[in-house]
Formats: structure tokens, C-alpha cells, sequence
């Protein structure tokens, strides 16, 4: 158990506590700790793993907004012709809202919110997109999305709506294909893509690796793509899987569930094996806030001292250890 509560010390992370006072987002148009990762594939710079993490609600420029934060992960070809993964690193954040079915995007340098996209829309609808009309340093017009048609999709068993759409071409931001109830675009980078008005060709950055949603679960068919390099296989949650070292790999024969997702009073653990576990809830910082350890395949604890916000949860049995989101109302 004291080696355990070591590691539990000693563990960078990267989700965000929430800060005290946090409006409910039970209106928001995404879940809180929903997670967006992304494969850079280059483009004049060295190719890296992004993280969007839905951290919080917030007031910003007069609106109750979700803040996404951006962390990333750069890749470095060696001498010795390999690849290493840096260190993991926070970025900066955007700024998004909703009003019902239509979700607002902040645009920084226009200083002002834009409509993204409206999951109420008909076919045939259209709108604008954060451009200003005829920009002369880029040479683009206005950017303009339309629905193609709309329609309703299951998730683990769960149904959500959907809206596909096309640019019109001649700004430099799109938005195109379906757009999902509570993940966003999927074919692309989730709030938009860049695009290049002059060919009308659209300029792929960030390749979709993973798409998890607290309260739908992992997007399918995003889960089911292959990073080139460095690492083979599909992705998702990368950085619980590197940025915490020293741990063994889980047994996968071990089911672990962590339930309710958020908890509001009392938080249960659900093993298939009634072996000693011990548990240890951390923050950012890596500090132990709550832990402890049982015998039995369920146990249920109180959390109602927590504040309510994002944190981790690591489980140890057997020699074996697994991390989990804890999501606290």
C-alpha cells in the first residue's frame, strides 16, 4: 500500500479540476470531461498527439461557455532514425456555447462568436462561418456550410441526432460531412477545418484518433483509426497511457467500473475479482485527496467533500493498476 500511495504522490496529469462555484452543464451541447485526440501529421512542423479536454463551464465575454483545453505532445526524429514522444505540455484553450440547438465558437483576433453549426437545421439551411467578408491578407471570401440532410444515429445503444453538411468554398474555414449530436464533426478537427480557398481543396491537419464522451461512450468509428507512427494500433485516452511511467500494463481480464458518471454523493468501484484493492483519487498536482482499499468485488465510498470537477482515479489489485475519469457534480 505504501508503494502504491508513492506512485499515487508522485503521478503528472493533465485533466483540470474544476474551480468551486461551477454552473451546471446540463444544457451544454458536449459532456464535461469529454475528450477529442488527434494525430498531427506534420505540415512544416514535427508531428504530435493533441489532447481537447472539456475542463469546465466558465464565464466568458458574457457567456456561459465550455472551456476546451489543449494539451499536446510533440514527436522528435532522432539521429538514430526513431521516434520520441515529449513531454506532454498544455497549449491554450477555445471557448464554446450553445443556445438551445445551435453551438457558438469564439474567434480569437475577430473577438467575437460565431455560429458553428445548428443541429436543429433543415436540409438546405445555410450559414455563415466566422469570416469576415473578403479578407485581402488571404485573399477568401466569406465561409458558408449547408445541409445536405439530417438524420439520427445509435451510440451504445443511445440515440443522437446528426446534420451533414458542405462547404460552399471561398473562405478559409469549413466545416463538412456529419456533424454528431454531443461530439461534433467527425471527419475532421470536431469545431471546423481549415481550407484553401483558392484550389477550393481542403487541407487536412489533425487526423481523428479518438472521440470519448463520458455520458455516450467512445465514437466508433473515430476509435477504429491507426496512428502512423510512432506507435501501431487504434488510439485513445494516449495520455494515461504515456505520460504516467513506471506503470505496468493492466490485466486486461480485469473489469473495473466506476460509477455514477458524475457522482454527486457517494462513488461505487466494480471489480470481477474480490482480491484486496486499493484506490487513491488524485488531482492535477498529483496529490492523494481521498484513498483506501477493500476486499470485495463492489464497494461504495462517500465523496461529497470533493468539489465538483474533473479527477483520477487509480485502482491497484493484484499487482496490476488501472486509471480511471472520476467526473464529481
Amino acid at each position: 500500500m505504501n508503494e502504491f500511495k508513492n506512485n499515487c504522490c508522485g503521478l503528472f496529469l493533465i485533466l483540470t479540476l474544476l474551480t468551486t462555484g461551477l454552473t451546471s452543464n446540463a444544457q451544454s451541447w458536449i459532456t464535461l470531461g469529454q475528450t477529442w485526440e488527434y494525430f498531427n501529421q506534420g505540415g512544416g512542423t514535427y508531428p504530435g498527439l493533441f489532447r481537447y479536454l472539456y475542463s469546465k463551464d466558465t464565464l466568458y465575454h458574457g457567456k456561459l461557455c465550455q472551456k476546451i483545453d489543449i494539451y499536446v505532445r510533440d514527436f522528435t526524429y532522432t539521429a538514430q532514425q526513431t521516434w520520441t514522444v515529449g513531454e506532454n505540455h498544455f497549449l491554450s484553450s477555445r471557448y464554446t456555447y450553445n443556445s438551445g440547438d445551435s453551438v457558438f465558437y469564439y474567434k480569437f483576433g475577430i473577438d467575437s462568436f460565431y455560429l458553428m453549426f445548428d443541429l436543429g437545421a433543415q436540409p438546405g439551411d445555410s450559414w455563415r462561418l466566422f469570416e469576415v467578408e473578403i479578407n485581402d491578407w488571404d485573399g477568401c471570401d466569406s465561409s458558408y456550410v449547408v445541409v445536405d440532410s439530417i438524420g439520427t444515429t445509435s451510440i451504445n445503444g443511445d440515440t443522437l441526432r446528426w446534420i451533414s453538411v458542405h462547404p460552399t468554398g471561398g473562405g478559409n474555414t469549413a466545416i463538412y460531412g456529419k456533424v454528431i449530436e454531443d461530439f461534433g464533426a467527425i471527419n475532421h478537427f470536431f469545431l471546423f477545418q481549415g481550407f484553401d480557398c483558392t484550389d477550393n481543396f481542403d487541407f487536412p491537419v489533425l487526423k481523428p484518433l479518438c472521440y470519448d464522451s463520458p455520458k455516450w461512450g467512445i465514437y466508433p468509428e473515430i476509435n477504429s483509426q491507426q496512428m502512423p507512427y510512432p506507435f501501431d494500433g487504434p488510439m485513445c485516452n494516449f495520455y494515461e497511457e504515456f505520460i504516467i511511467s513506471g506503470l505496468e500494463k493492466i490485466n486486461p481480464e480485469l473489469q473495473v467500473s466506476v460509477f455514477p458518471q458524475p457522482a454527486d454523493q457517494r462513488l461505487t468501484i466494480r471489480l470481477n475479482d474480490n482480491s484486496q484493492c486499493d484506490f487513491c483519487i488524485y488531482d492535477l498536482q498529483g496529490k492523494p485527496l481521498k484513498q483506501g482499499s477493500f476486499t470485495s468485488t463492489e464497494f461504495t465510498f462517500d465523496v461529497s467533500d470533493l468539489l465538483p470537477g474533473l479527477y483520477f482515479i487509480q485502482m491497484q489489485q493484484n499487482h496490476k493498476i488501472l486509471n480511471r475519469k472520476v467526473i464529481i457534480h
